[in-house]
């Protein structure tokens, strides 16, 4: 599924990799890259990266409904929700 943006911009999905591109800009990211944690804001869900300290979000708006559930369907299957709540008691 791609969505197209008046900006060039496209964002895609599948239980293999995430790809969240420009006309410049085309990384293709397979899920073991977000290392083991996701967490859900009100709106948004955030995949923590594995490599660096980007933290990729993405919201109903931004990418519609159908594929915002999707998206978080995937997540759940393949990394454990971060709580906030518990780490930081620790």
């Amino acid at each position: 599924m791609k969505l197209k943006k008046p900006d060039e911009v496209y964002f895609t999905f599948d239980e293999e990799k995430i790809i969240d591109a420009t006309k410049d800009f085309s990384p293709k990211l397979k899920w073991s890259y977000f290392g083991n944690y996701f967490f859900e804001g009100d709106e948004n869900i955030y995949l923590f990266s594995r490599e660096s300290y980007s933290m990729p979000g993405y919201s109903a708006t931004e990418i519609g409904l159908a594929n915002f559930i999707n998206l978080k369907q995937i997540a759940i299957m393949k990394l454990k929700l971060f709580d906030a709540k518990v780490r930081l008691e620790k």
